[in-house]
């Protein structure tokens, strides 16, 4: 139940995360040792390595401006200040679907109707 909670809340971050590590080893070290040793590629090795920190810094930020809205939820729910499941107690979102509000945990993916 939590494993799924702390999935879905914070798998957008952790993916921005992981996919920084990437392009700073693909723009920093990959591409650079791929195309040095060619002549006309010397602009796109020079760029590479100039973007590389940025890019990797960016999307870092990103993935910290993303985490901080789901920790923030969390926290509340762990103090009691946010709704909990009727079933599991995991932290719930309310949702408008087809039949009118209702309220999905993130835990145990149940759905109840408000």
């Amino acid at each position: 139940m939590q494993t799924r909670m702390l999935l879905k809340l914070f798998g957008w971050p952790a993916f921005l995360l992981l996919f920084s590590i990437l392009a700073m080893f693909f723009l920093g070290k990959l591409l650079p040792g791929v195309l040095a040793g060619i002549p006309i590629f010397a602009k796109v090795v020079d760029g590479a390595l100039w973007v590389a920190p940025w890019v990797g810094l960016a999307l870092l930020v990103m993935s910290i401006l993303t985490a901080l809205p789901p920790s923030l939820q969390l926290w509340r729910w762990y103090q009691g200040g946010e709704a909990s499941c009727f079933q599991c107690g995991g932290l719930i979102e309310l949702r408008t679907g087809r039949y009118g509000p209702y309220s999905h945990c993130l835990g145990c993916g149940k759905n109840e109707s408000l």
